[in-house]
């Protein structure tokens, strides 16, 4: 979330790309953390793309297409699937 702010409250003023691969991200935990920082949750959650992958290969694909289509993009957070999944 911290990519989204402007650099005057330390962040990138950029749009964040999430691969989740456990089906884990949790948009209600953005918007506590936007609230806490007096933050507009939907303001945030507006420059956060997630996309939900199955397989490694669907990983790759999803960051080969988030990178070509997400504008603006300042971070990229891969979530790898656990050990044994």
């Amino acid at each position: 979330m911290n990519a989204t702010l402007p650099p005057d409250k330390g962040g990138l003023n950029k749009n964040t790309l999430s691969i989740d691969s456990e089906g884990e991200f949790s948009s209600r935990r953005i918007i506590q953390l936007a609230k806490a920082l007096d933050l507009n949750p939907t303001k945030v959650l507006e420059r956060i793309t997630v996309g939900r992958s199955f397989n490694y290969e669907h990983q790759f694909e999803l960051l080969k297409s988030g990178l070509m289509k997400v504008p603006n993009l300042g971070l990229v957070v891969i979530e790898l699937r656990k050990k044994g999944s």
